[in-house]
């Protein structure tokens, strides 16, 4: 008896102790909550107006999905909000089918946001993040920083449609109602520039490595810098972006020389969110005219077709790449100011009389000062001889006021600046020496030609 109740004493334990074990296994791993399978068809708007971002033949901008393409699905639980990635797993003509998973505790008809790509949600606060737009290089190539990349932003609502028993949930998201679904409109307005020169040279032949754009809005106010050379720029905008009213310029870098041109916007108007724009800026350079329309006008015309009369060449232009520069250009009239163009008492009254000059639409006359003289001789002049702008600008072999004045005057009335033109002195007046020839600070005004530069 004692060897069987030993026995059955220590099968006893053996048996107590394996339950304790199983129990204790038990207790260490707890069932996992399942996530809810999500699964969703959702379009791009077939308006031809808001789509993003593949320009097609017909001049509009359609949308396109990829395979892999990542979702974000914006929704709450309670007072929580939270983000789930959802993949695309197929695609057909405008529609993606989506697949991924919601969190177990999910409530449905709840209100979801979609946004595409996921990686443009700024965390999960249901809006986009815009600061993707300050890397985009202003085209439509497929490189790491083009707008198709960057820029095409899609975003919807819906509402979230989970069915079926606890732990074998299934979602779905429609527009409320069962069968509907969500389609996503573009985030960003598109506007784009096509540039051609004052000759007509379409964007086909007619190609930038540099754009510079300057407005009344800033947010347009920056470079751009394409992969490769284009005649086309495009820039997408924050939605409901404002236009205000006057000159939006662009300077570019067109086979190494520096161009200029602009748009008038006439009213102040909005780019409305999804929306494409489009508009062709004609550009000019060193040599081409400005008209007192403030048009510009090809280097080789004599006569404008629509009577509007030339008032200036061209003789400067600001360099795309410079950031710091806020004008766009100057241009000097087409003869000297004044009767005799001299006899002026003093700069003031030269600088008043070349102020006085018929207005030009965005643009200023002013007497040139000394660094304006020698960005103009410096771009207008074949390897910076300035005889080449005296006989390409009608100037005369004499000496050109500045208004410039000296710093530090020793005689009176105070000197001013002057440039001579003439064939003999070829030295660089672009020599930062203050005193280099041929730049001389002069106090008989009345016998130094004063000619009109416009700025722009």
């Amino acid at each position: 008896m004692k060897t069987t109740k030993y026995f059955f004493m220590a099968a006893l334990a053996l048996m107590t102790a394996a339950c304790s074990n199983e129990d204790n296994a038990i207790e260490q791993q707890p069932q996992m909550a399942r996530g809810i399978p999500f699964t969703a068809t959702i379009g791009i708007g077939e308006s031809a107006a808001t789509r993003a971002l593949i320009e097609n033949s017909d001049g509009y901008i359609v949308g396109t999905w990829e395979e892999n393409d990542l979702v974000a699905l914006i929704y709450k639980v309670g007072n929580t909000s939270y983000k789930a990635e959802a993949k695309v797993t197929s695609v057909s003509n405008y529609k993606a089918t989506l697949s991924g998973e919601l969190r177990s505790d999910a409530v449905n008809g709840s209100d979801v946001t979609i946004i595409y790509p996921a990686s443009a949600a700024d965390g999960i606060t249901g809006n986009v993040d815009n600061s993707i737009l300050t890397t985009q290089d202003g085209t439509l190539t497929g490189n790491d920083n083009s707008l198709d990349k960057t820029c095409d932003v899609r975003t919807g609502t819906g509402k979230l449609s989970i069915s079926g028993a606890e732990g074998y949930k299934t979602a779905t998201v429609n527009k409320g109602t069962a069968g509907t679904y969500v389609e996503l409109t573009n985030y960003y307005a598109i506007l784009k520039f096509s540039i051609q020169d004052v000759r007509g040279t379409s964007a086909a032949n007619f190609k930038a490595t540099e754009f510079k754009v300057t407005c009344p809005n800033p947010l347009l106010c920056r470079k751009f810098t394409p992969n490769t050379a284009t005649g086309e720029l495009y820039i997408a905008l924050p939605n409901e972006t404002s236009l205000p009213q006057g000159a939006y310029w662009l300077n570019a870098t067109i086979n190494e020389k520096p161009y200029v041109g602009k748009v008038k916007v006439a009213t102040a108007s909005v780019l409305e969110k999804g929306k494409f724009y489009s508009t062709t800026v004609q550009m000019a350079t060193v040599g081409d005219y400005v008209l007192s329309s403030g048009k510009y006008a090809a280097g080789t015309i004599t006569v404008d077709p629509e009577g509007d009369p030339v008032v200036a060449q061209i003789t400067y232009v600001v360099d795309a790449g410079d950031a710091a520069v806020d004008n766009h250009g100057l241009a000097l009239a087409l003869a000297d100011q004044g009767d005799t163009g001299k006899g002026f008492s003093t700069p003031t009254a030269a600088r008043i009389s070349c102020k006085s000059r018929a207005s030009v639409n965005d643009a200023s006359w002013d007497l040139p000062t000394k660094p304006q003289w020698q960005l103009m001789i410096s771009q207008a002049s074949q390897d910076k001889k300035y005889t080449n702008m005296r006989a390409n600008n009608n100037l005369k072999w004499a000496y050109y006021m500045s208004s410039t004045e000296q710093p530090s005057p020793t005689t009176s009335p105070t000197p001013v600046g002057v440039v001579m033109f003439n064939d003999t002195n070829q030295n660089n007046i672009c020599d930062s020496d203050e005193e280099a020839e041929p730049w001389y600070w002069n106090n008989v005004y009345t016998d130094i030609y004063v000619r009109a530069c416009l700025v722009f």
